[in-house]
């Protein structure tokens, strides 16, 4: 889950080039919403570049977990990544922060049935 809590801007989550489409069919955030996004991974982790894209796309902000480092994403779990403006010049990326947190393995089971 994404939650934009920068005033009067949308952002995207991408990766490389590519901008996520959240569950709902929407390519963004809209300022003060959550939604909600899947990126395939692996079992073990994919080192994930994330950015959340402000400003007409004119502005990446790197997701990072709390420590700064580059996140690594699993399948499976549960993410939340809040983006916030934590003061200084707006349009700047050292203006804002997009920090993102592990959440629970999902559990399954009840959802598959035996064959």
């Amino acid at each position: 889950t994404v939650t934009d809590n920068v005033v009067n801007q949308d952002a995207k989550v991408s990766m490389a080039s590519k901008v996520y489409f959240a569950q709902n069919g929407y390519d963004s955030v809209d300022s003060g919403e959550t939604n909600t996004f899947e990126i395939k991974a692996s079992d073990d982790g994919l080192q994930a570049a994330l950015y959340m894209q402000l400003y007409g796309n004119n502005l990446f902000i790197p997701v990072k977990t709390g420590d700064g480092a580059t996140p690594t994403i699993k399948n499976g779990y549960d993410y939340a990544i809040t983006l916030n403006y934590t003061g200084g010049p707006e349009g700047q990326a050292t203006s804002y922060s997009a920090v993102i947190t592990e959440g629970t393995k999902r559990n399954v089971e009840a959802a598959i049935s035996s064959l």
